[in-house]
């Protein structure tokens, strides 16, 4: 690491094949703590489909699987992404659970809220 005494500024380069990029941020960042749909879609990659709302995703499995997501009857409807399974708990991430947030939390595979699970 080098260190510059406050009289020494570090001295200025300039290369011909550098240049500024602009690199624009997501569109929606500010918004995935509001969706759970949003911020699953995101989180999968899959930003550009249409899965409409969580209460209305119809289950493709009834066995979860790491990737996937898992469906449950809370507020409306809801969709959490299943990061791990250990035993009878998933591990998953989710967004609008607690209001406005991005949090995980543990599920037991047997919790009556659970209706399914999706793979998009």
């Amino acid at each position: 690491m080098t260190v510059w005494a406050a009289e020494e500024p570090p001295e200025t380069y300039s290369d011909q094949f550098l240049r500024e990029v602009y690199v624009p941020k997501h569109s929606q960042t500010l918004d995935l703590g509001s969706s759970c749909i949003l911020y699953a879609k995101w989180y999968l990659g899959r930003s550009d489909e249409s899965w409409g709302n969580a209460g209305q995703i119809k289950a493709t499995s009834d066995k979860p699987s790491v990737g996937g997501i898992v469906l449950t009857t809370e507020g409306s409807g809801h969709v959490a992404i299943i990061l791990h399974i250990e035993g009878s708990n998933l591990l998953i991430t989710e967004a609008n659970y607690l209001p406005g947030q991005i949090s995980t939390r543990s599920l037991s595979l047997d919790d009556p809220v659970i209706r399914g699970y999706f793979s998009p």
